[in-house]
Order: structure tokens, then C-alpha cells, then sequence
């Protein structure tokens, strides 16, 4: 008979199960795909409550945290751009294909970092009690307004 297994265990395998494969999240935790089709079952169809409220929390936690998850990522894509913008030659620099893909990159940057404010600042609101009208006072109008949504 196989060992019980802990269900916070169980829950972190179905929780990076979502972001990654199984096969990959199955060898990183050393449990058969077999296993995390039985565990995801059980959670889909109820019949484990514990499993269920561990897969929440551990949900939850996660995306609380997924900043801290892109921060590596996004800082050495800046470093690559920073260094192909600087150390490109004069061919790559009259690039129509390079200046695109730089200005690209650079605006999904902006995005992300202007997104991330965003909902820096909601949750510093939601967590303050801050009231809608400073909202609008830091952010803009039509930004506050989108916030309030």
C-alpha cells in the first residue's frame, strides 16, 4: 500500500501544474503523471475538500507573489536590450527589423512596469482604505475610473 501523501504536498504539484507541464512538474517532485491525474481529479470534482482548500491557499499565495516571479526574468531581458541598443553596430542601428523589434521590447516594458503600479497602488488602496477621490488624485481621472472597475 502506497504511503499517504500530504496534501500540502499534493496541492504545490497541482498548483505548478498549471504553469508548466506535467510531465516536467511530475519529475521535478518525483510522482507519476497517474498521481496528478488522480489528485486533479479529486480536487475537480470535489470529492477531496482538504486537497481543495490547500489548492486555494496555495493559489492565492501564488498569485499574490507573481511580481517577485517576473522581476528575474524582466531585469535580465532590460539587461539584453540595454546592451543590444548600446553595443549595436552601425548596420543593426539603420535596421528597420532591429529598431522595430527594440521599440517593441521597450513598449512591453512600459506596459508591464505600468501595470505593475497600477496594481501596486490598487492594493496599497484596498489595503489603506484609501478612498476613490485620492485615487484619482494620484492616477488621473480616467485611470481611477478604470481602477474603480
Amino acid at each position: 500500500m502506497a504511503a499517504k501523501v500530504n496534501k500540502e504536498f499534493q496541492a504545490t504539484v497541482l498548483v505548478e501544474a498549471l504553469f508548466t507541464t506535467d510531465q516536467k512538474v511530475c519529475e521535478k517532485y518525483g510522482v507519476s503523471e497517474r498521481s496528478l491525474r488522480r489528485w486533479r481529479n479529486a480536487f475537480a470534482f470535489g470529492t477531496d475538500q482538504e486537497l481543495a482548500a490547500c489548492v486555494h491557499t496555495k493559489k492565492e499565495a501564488f498569485d499574490r507573489e507573481w511580481v517577485a516571479h517576473c522581476n528575474p526574468a524582466l531585469a535580465a531581458g532590460i539587461n539584453f536590450l540595454t546592451d543590444a541598443a548600446r553595443f549595436a553596430g552601425d548596420q543593426q542601428k539603420k535596421n528597420p527589423q532591429f529598431i522595430a523589434a527594440i521599440a517593441g521590447a521597450v513598449k512591453v516594458i512600459s506596459e508591464v512596469k505600468l501595470t505593475s503600479d497600477i496594481i501596486g497602488a490598487r492594493i496599497r488602496q484596498m489595503n489603506s482604505g484609501e478612498t476613490d477621490e485620492q485615487a484619482e488624485q494620484v492616477f488621473g481621472q480616467p485611470v481611477a475610473s478604470r481602477l474603480k472597475q
